[in-house]
């Protein structure tokens, strides 16, 4: 029974000799080595490609950043001139109440000396 399963283990371990299937050290280090680096390859491959999405990304953002500064500095400008409108109407409406206020107290000072004093005796 000893020597049969002595046999078995030997003709078990010697199949991959006698097929011409034998993968030594070496081979199984680079085998290794090989699955290692095209790990690697595909890894910087997706990495390479997320950079170029980032830069895309960034790209993007950038001139949406230009046209909201674009935005802002109109926005500022629209802001000045309305800013000068109202002034101007802030003066021509304060010149045309002081003109009212002038022709509002001739009026009354007119219907003021126009009565007469009640006579005393």
């Amino acid at each position: 029974m000893r020597i049969f399963v002595l046999a078995s283990i030997f003709v078990l371990a010697a199949s991959p000799i006698l097929t011409g299937e034998a993968i030594t050290l070496q081979q199984r280090e680079d085998f290794s080595y090989e699955q290692r680096l095209a790990k690697l390859e595909a890894e910087r491959a997706a990495l390479k490609q997320e950079m170029e999405d980032a830069k895309t990304q960034i790209l993007s953002l950038q001139d949406s950043l230009n046209a909201v500064r674009e935005k802002a500095n109109s926005a500022a400008d629209l802001s000045q001139e309305n800013a000068e409108q109202i002034g101007i109407g802030r003066w021509l409406v304060s010149g045309i109440l002081f003109v009212m206020g002038a022709f509002v107290t001739q009026l009354i000072s007119r219907f003021m000396s126009s009565r007469r004093a009640p006579i005393k005796t």
